[in-house]
């Protein structure tokens, strides 16, 4: 009995320890690194230029909705690929599905719960209204970001890019963009339309 009591002590002394993940859950990305030669940040679902970051959740979520997180946003303006270089032999996909343009600018917002959001419309009238008209929410699936089969640093960047928007394929998980956003935190995004990941209503 004695063994018990203690047990039980050791439990509840310690129960303020235990971090408990209640509601839903919102997917998020963070930024990986900056390439001062182009002005451009990679942003994706971990970080791994850091050991301790977590990897993004884009089918459940990896996040509570009601955590204040800064929004990612993008004011896409259809600028070239510049000739970044594209490394490895990729995964499922091809290298350059990781390495996608996003064909425009990213900048954060001040943290915010995204619970608040009820659909993607009111998440980027929140960016617009906080750093302009043409800010929406951003997402690293689906629309945004893009990529073209064989691109990897001056092959399909620049002029030769913008020539060959009929080839631009969606991609996925990380992409470049014109920025230079915060690196201490993960930021609110718009998860695929196909999950349920998203704190807001498609």
């Amino acid at each position: 009995m004695a063994f018990l009591r203690i047990l039980c002590l050791l439990v509840i002394s310690n129960i303020h320890h235990v971090k408990v993940v209640t509601g839903k859950l919102g997917v998020t990305a963070v930024k990986d690194y900056h390439t001062a030669e182009f002005g451009i940040d990679y942003i994706g679902c971990r970080a791994w230029t850091n050991p301790n970051s977590m990897d993004c959740n884009p089918y459940q979520g990896d996040t509570n909705c009601d955590t204040e997180l800064p929004m990612l946003c993008i004011r896409v303006d259809h600028s070239p690929r510049p000739p970044y270089l594209i490394y490895g032999n990729g995964a499922v996909m091809p290298a350059a599905n990781y390495y996608g343009w996003s064909g425009g600018h990213v900048s954060t917002t001040l943290p915010v719960k995204a619970a608040r959001f009820r659909n993607r419309a009111e998440a980027s009238r929140f960016c617009a209204e906080a750093l302009g008209q043409e800010w929406e929410v951003a997402g690293i699936w689906g629309a945004q970001p893009h990529w073209i089969p064989g691109m990897n640093g001056t092959k399909y960047a620049g002029t030769e890019w913008t020539a060959n928007k009929d080839k631009l394929l969606s991609g996925g998980w990380s992409f470049y963009t014109y920025g230079n956003v915060r690196n201490d935190t993960r930021f609110w995004i718009q998860g695929p339309l196909d999950q349920s990941s998203t704190c807001w209503e498609q």
